[in-house]
């Protein structure tokens, strides 16, 4: 084996950095111990408010941001078109506590690559932030405690749209809320 090919081998994968954006402690904190724990992200950067969102992007060039819809001040959606328009690479996943369809349009009229209801598990969140990386937009909704996951095309969501959820999507509700069985509302 040649020395370049070793080198290859050793040189481990380029992890995918994450901006949180949150103004609530406990969902940070239990959406870096979900993505730490996927080890295919790399934190690099928390924000506690979307007026601290851009520059703090500015600062760390993340490949995702995952931004809560609601926050005094710069509110996600705010905060997701000024990402958006600074960094258009850059995948912005909204997270709320409501599954509203009016307010899933408007994220992703906005220019969101997905939405993500915080009663979604650790897996949900990481499976929403690979997916918004890979090009398909990533869309869960919770009705009834069952999952919804849909792939969204480039005219946006059909808020309408009922699908079964996949076999993946159901084993997601078994996992428990993000940082541990506390529910973020």
């Amino acid at each position: 084996m040649s020395t370049s090919s070793v080198n290859q081998l050793e040189t481990p994968p380029a992890r995918l950095r994450v901006v949180l954006v949150d103004d609530h402690g406990l969902m940070l904190a239990g959406a870096c111990g979900a993505l730490q724990a996927d080890r295919v992200f790399e934190i690099v950067g928390v924000a506690r408010t979307g007026s601290e969102a851009l520059p703090l992007a500015w600062r760390t060039q993340p490949d995702a941001v995952l931004v809560d819809l609601t926050m005094p001040g710069t509110d996600g959606l705010r905060c997701l078109r000024q990402i958006r328009t600074e960094f258009p690479n850059t995948k912005v996943i909204i997270c709320s506590a409501s599954a509203d369809r009016h307010q899933v349009r408007a994220a992703f009229e906005g220019g969101a690559h997905g939405y993500i209801v915080r009663a979604a598990g650790a897996l949900e969140l990481s499976s929403a932030i690979h997916q918004a990386i890979e090009g398909t937009a990533y869309r869960s909704l919770r009705n009834a405690g069952t999952p919804r996951r849909e792939a969204i095309d480039e005219r946006g969501p059909d808020p309408s749209a009922s699908i079964r959820p996949s076999r993946d999507a159901r084993t997601h509700s078994k996992i428990p809320a993000l940082g541990g069985s506390h529910a973020f509302h």
